[in-house]
């Protein structure tokens, strides 16, 4: 099977934007979880508290899961154009290939640092709400 650069190309934005559109989920998610623990009066109990962590927690692993997934396939397309455009018989004129080796997509780990800390911190705001219920 063949492909593009342009096919190849579009890929690659087509995965990062999906990745794009996951960390907004999760932001919006995440921005969500802690404004309903600090702006619910009613929660009084503990176990509404571990309701609330729970559903997070069960969010927040199928998102990095969609987010790590997108964040290696662009790894891949982006190591891919890289070798490509580099080929003597690419057909990429001199003058753009330093933007193809610009390519430079975060390492998983890095992003699923990020998505661990930033959930993380999440679950702290949640439970300093529980023990400081002001």
């Amino acid at each position: 099977m063949t492909i593009s650069l342009s096919d190849a190309l579009s890929h690659y934005r087509a995965v990062t934007d999906t990745s794009h559109r996951y960390w907004g989920y999760f932001q919006a998610i995440a921005a969500s979880t802690a404004a309903f623990a600090w702006g619910a009066s009613s929660m009084k109990h503990w176990f509404e508290y571990a309701m609330l962590t729970l559903g997070f927690v069960i969010f927040a692993v199928l998102n990095m899961r969609l987010i790590l997934g997108a964040q290696e396939d662009a790894l891949k397309i982006a190591e891919g154009l890289k070798s490509f455009v580099q080929r003597a018989d690419s057909g990429v004129p001199l003058d753009f290939q330093p933007i193809f080796q610009r390519l430079d997509p975060d390492s998983k780990y890095k992003v699923g640092s990020w998505h661990a800390l930033i959930s993380a911190a999440t679950i702290a705001v949640v439970w300093v709400r529980y023990v400081h219920p002001s």
